[in-house]
């Protein structure tokens, strides 16, 4: 993806660039300090200081693998897109960033949700628990309508940034008699804070948020797929449903998705199949379960069907296909050995991670017949 510096540079700047256009606040140094990790270096000044000395080669596939681990995990969708080459996302308003709705909005309305719940917010928390809720809460939606402030996602602490003063951020609010006390105490509770010339909405919890986005994404995509035509919304909902996932190709591979039922293929569910081979084909094991999971879920009428299909994916595409067994002696042997692969596979389908794990354990044992 680069071996020089003024390469490593520009990968930067527009990773940099996609993320500002996301509405992320993510400054530029953490970027290229991805991009440096990507490339196989410590950090940025690691990188810098040995291409001056030698300018070095790196490998797309580790490139891919290694930015997205370096990054968090809101910054995986809009990255696997540029990766992609997909359309950029088109400014609806000049003071919205043009990736906002797609990339911010899913956790500020999952924020906003289970912050309802903290214990400084709550119904029942003692008095002035409804403007705490404003505060805490509403402001994230918006609730005394009027211009929207459109805040920025912090994507590795899961934060949101108004930028203005307190007065500005909550306006009629802030007229309270008991609005000082009131943002005194959600400062000391962890939900606000202040920094220069901003109000932080802090994260609740970032591994719950993470998992309401995720569940959110996909109910969206399963309710317009149970609908009628609407196939922009289909559409869209399914890449985005696709992307927080973490799946490559989200938007091309949300069309293929679109030809569920079509008279093209033998079977209806031929579309998912045709995917699940691709996936398993390019050795992404994680992200085979993953994308199961999401199939079985939409379209929960052929779960059972996929299900049964899964050891055979993973026998021709990624033992035989991606790893090149294909024919050889210990895979045979490996098959005849143990009659119930296939179902103790199957087991493990519920759990992205464990179903990783299982297969791993038979490569090793496969490579060990070898």
């Amino acid at each position: 993806m680069f071996s020089t510096i003024d390469g490593a540079k520009k990968r930067a700047n527009k990773l940099h660039k996609i993320f500002q256009r996301c509405g992320f606040e993510f400054p530029l140094h953490k970027s290229q300090y991805a991009v440096a990790r990507a490339g196989g270096f410590r950090d940025w000044h690691d990188l810098t200081r040995s291409l001056k000395r030698q300018e070095r080669d790196c490998d797309s596939t580790d490139f891919r693998r290694k930015l997205i681990e370096a990054l968090p995990v809101p910054c995986h969708a809009p990255t696997l897109a540029w990766l992609n080459r997909e359309p950029e996302d088109r400014a609806s308003d000049p003071d919205i960033p043009p990736g906002w709705h797609r990339y911010v909005f899913p956790y500020q309305f999952a924020t906003a949700v289970r912050h309802r719940h903290s214990p400084a917010i709550k119904r029942g928390s003692g008095p002035g628990q409804n403007l705490r809720e404003n505060m805490g809460s509403g402001v994230l939606i918006n609730i005394h309508g009027g211009r929207n402030p459109y805040p920025r996602l912090e994507p590795d602490t899961l934060a949101f940034i108004f930028h203005g003063s307190p007065e500005m951020i909550f306006g009629i609010d802030s007229q309270h008699s008991r609005f000082a006390q009131e943002l005194q105490t959600l400062q000391d509770a962890g939900v606000i804070e202040l920094r220069r010339n901003q109000v932080v909405i802090l994260s609740p919890d970032r591994d719950e948020i993470h998992s309401r986005v995720l569940d959110s994404q996909i109910d969206k995509a399963r309710h317009w797929m149970s609908e009628p035509g609407n196939m922009k919304e289909k559409a869209d909902a399914l890449r985005n449903a696709l992307a927080v996932i973490g799946i490559e190709d989200a938007l091309r591979r949300s069309e293929t998705l679109l030809q569920y039922g079509s008279d093209s293929y033998v079977h209806r569910s031929g579309p998912i199949q045709d995917i699940l081979s691709d996936i398993a084909g390019a050795g992404e094991v994680l992200a085979f379960a993953r994308f199961y999971e999401f199939a079985a879920t939409i379209w929960s009428h052929d779960a059972r069907r996929l299900r049964d299909l899964v050891p055979a994916k993973i026998l021709n595409q990624y033992f035989a296909g991606y790893l090149g067994f294909a024919g050889s002696p210990p895979l045979f042997k490996f098959t005849n050995d143990n009659p119930k692969w296939a179902e103790s596979l199957k087991s493990t389908l519920s759990d992205p991670v464990k179903f990783e794990q299982t297969v791993q354990r038979m490569t090793e044992a496969i490579e060990l017949a070898a």
